[in-house]
């Protein structure tokens, strides 16, 4: 009977020795699970002040670069691709109305955040000081041959350089990218054939560019009243005319289409814009929008790669010279030179499996000063 219990009483440790090795295990793998959670929370935390810290250095940039004629993306000597760099007087204005403030964390934080700041302050300080460069004068400047080259009697606007950067530090990547607004196809005002060509240069085929385009209208129909007359006029495809319904509000609402891919909207939003008037400015216009307005010759749109690629400004008398007068009197009434600045700053960044995004909206006042418009966390 001893002999009995004795086995009984060793089950019962067994047992219970399992029961405490499970729930032994049970709490490791919870525990590991709140420490994963716990990095992942923290690595976010630090992509996301990355990207916001990153976008707000670029829009300081920005102030600089409008102070000397230029502007090079300076956060970090991003290493900008293929675009323009070079430094900005170290006393020029870094007052940008309306700028998030830069993260107050990051002034004097050790381990990421301190590294991110000590990053940017190495990276502005390295650029060392140039004196501002003007900008050349293009034949032809100072005589009117009609109203056109009248109005570019004025000395031309400093050509912004835009472009995209990239830095890393401490395992993370971060990219920002400076984008004119007025370099870009607008998709509330420009015709449905405009918007087609510029699908098709992007790489969609005739059909894919005509679904997305019905997409995108049935959309921006949906967001009318019922009783909309617009609304009730069924499903005109016109080719001439731009796409029907409300206007868009902002280039991310595309996220809204029904079938429209991410894919899609990060190749489209390159190239395409709901602000401004409608017209590009070849100064910032992608090959892509060119040809979209009507601009097909390569040997054409190379003289224009030229003479961007120098930082002189492109002005009706110099895109009538390169382009010839057939081919400018197609394209002429879809340009324009002189437009209300817009850009936008967007900052991505990566952390681990964590990314973080930021976006800033700026135009520059009659002062000459940057003002920001909005900003946004979170952007695609």
């Amino acid at each position: 009977m001893d002999r009995a219990r004795r086995g009984y009483i060793l089950i019962a440790v067994l047992a219970a020795l399992a029961l405490c090795t499970a729930l032994l295990g049970a709490y490791a793998a919870t525990a590991r699970r709140a420490v994963t959670l716990a990095a992942a929370d923290v690595q976010g935390a630090q992509a996301q002040y990355a990207a916001r810290g990153a976008a707000i250095q670029a829009a300081k940039d920005l102030s600089y670069g409008i102070g000397r004629g230029g502007f090079a993306l300076q956060a970090g000597r991003f290493g900008a691709s293929g675009e323009g760099s070079g430094g900005a007087p170290r006393g020029a204005s870094t007052q940008i109305e309306g700028l998030p403030a830069f993260p107050p964390e990051m002034s004097n934080a050790a381990g990421f955040l301190g590294i991110l700041a000590r990053r940017m302050e190495q990276a502005r300080s390295s650029q060392g000081v140039e004196p501002a460069r003007a900008e050349p004068e293009l034949a032809g400047q100072s005589g009117a041959e009609d109203g056109a080259a009248g109005a570019e009697a004025a000395p031309p606007a400093p050509i912004v350089v835009t472009g995209r950067g990239y830095m890393e530090f401490d395992g993370a990547r971060v990219e920002v990218s400076l984008e004119s607004e007025n370099g870009k196809i607008n998709l509330n005002l420009s015709t449905r054939r405009t918007l087609r060509d510029l699908l098709i240069v992007l790489g969609a085929k005739s059909d894919e560019a005509d679904a997305t385009l019905n997409a995108i209208e049935d959309h921006r129909l949906s967001l009318l009243a019922a009783t909309s007359v617009e609304r009730a006029a069924g499903s005109r495809r016109e080719m001439e005319r731009p796409l029907r319904g409300r206007p868009l509000d902002r280039i991310e609402d595309l996220l809204n289409v029904p079938g429209l891919s991410p894919a899609l909207y990060e190749s489209l939003v390159r190239h395409a814009t709901v602000m401004g008037e409608g017209l590009l400015d070849p100064n910032y216009a992608s090959e892509e929008a060119l040809i979209a307005v009507g601009i097909h010759s390569e040997p054409l749109l190379r003289r224009i790669a030229e003479v961007k690629s120098r930082r002189e400004p492109l002005t009706a008398t110099s895109m009538r010279q390169i382009l010839g007068m057939a081919v400018y009197n197609q394209v002429a009434d879809r340009l324009a030179y002189s437009l209300e600045p817009l850009f936008t700053v967007r900052a991505r960044a990566t952390k681990g499996a964590s990314v973080g995004r930021f976006m800033m909206r700026i135009t520059i006042n009659e002062n000459g000063t940057p003002v920001m418009l909005e900003s946004r966390e979170g952007w695609m």
